[in-house]
């Protein structure tokens, strides 16, 4: 199984999974967030101009739904091109999309569980802000909570941020 978000490191850990395990069956799990549809939506706010939120606008429940199908529709196209991608590189790929209910990785490990994947590749992508020291790593989650083993690609020093 393969994480893929259509960045440069998860383009690079399609790549290294292809050249170890070319020829062989993988999922491209791409994870996609549905609560992303109400990110910026306010159930309480009259006016967007005087909400509560920065930029709220009022729920609209039709607006939402809208926006969630199209995330989604967007997820499975990603998985798709990254599918194409996989493919070209050697590997017998299929697409996976996956709704993110409670964070990227516990969707990853989930998924990986589900689906009994022999190895989870996942592209490390270098953050070292205070958001990730203090509520966590995709990466580390995943390291520590994976049915099997997990593949981390590290990003070439132009990509990441500080890593070498």
């Amino acid at each position: 199984m393969i994480g893929y978000n259509g960045s440069p490191t998860s383009e690079q850990a399609l790549l290294a999974a292809a050249s170890l395990f070319s020829g062989r069956p993988a999922l491209l799990a791409v994870v996609w967030e549905p609560e992303a549809a109400y990110a910026f939506m306010d159930p309480t706010a009259a006016d967007p101009l005087t909400a509560p939120g920065l930029g709220a606008i009022p729920l609209d429940p039709r607006v939402a739904q809208s926006v969630e199908d199209s995330l989604e529709h967007d997820a499975q196209r990603l998985a798709n091109q990254g599918v194409v991608r996989a493919r070209a590189a050697g590997l017998e790929a299929e697409p996976l999309v996956v709704i993110d209910a409670v964070g990227v990785s516990v969707a990853l490990v989930k998924a990986a569980t589900d689906h009994q994947a022999s190895v989870l590749v996942i592209g490390a992508h270098g953050h070292r802000s205070w958001h990730d020291r203090f509520l966590g790593n995709t990466t580390k989650d995943v390291m520590e909570s994976a049915p099997c083993p997990v593949l981390i690609v590290r990003p070439t020093p132009t990509e990441g941020t500080g890593a070498e």
